[in-house]
């Protein structure tokens, strides 16, 4: 699991620490986080990240706006899971649409976010 480069992005101190500490005790070491998509975009200039775990609402720039970019502009083109509390079918859909990997509704244990990123670490 230590081969995939991760960028967390959440306005939540509180969130990213602690999705932070879930990923190292799952041995992926190559962590980044962002407070927000603009700020995770800063990153993503700059390094490729094979995974992103981005939070859906954001101040700056949320979720699926990030998405749409990263979409749009970037060359390499990472997984991106959302984390969020909106469990609503039609969330659901819209992150579908938007072409995210995988959806993973707040809060979640340790073993559910190993679970739902298993699939990337092979990258």
């Amino acid at each position: 699991m230590s081969k995939i480069s991760v960028l967390v992005v959440d306005d939540s101190d509180l969130t990213r620490n602690i999705v932070l500490s879930q990923l190292r005790d799952l041995g992926i070491s190559r962590v980044d986080e962002a407070r927000d998509g603009s700020e995770a975009l800063e990153r993503m200039r700059t390094k490729n990240y094979g995974l992103i775990l981005c939070d859906w609402e954001m101040p700056v720039m949320n979720g699926p706006e990030l998405v749409n970019i990263i979409k749009r502009e970037m060359r390499v083109q990472p997984n991106i899971v959302f984390m969020t509390s909106r469990s609503d079918w039609g969330s659901r859909t819209t992150a579908k649409q938007l072409g995210v990997a995988d959806y993973i509704a707040k809060p979640f244990t340790k073993a559910t976010l190993q679970s739902r990123i298993s699939r990337f670490m092979a990258a």
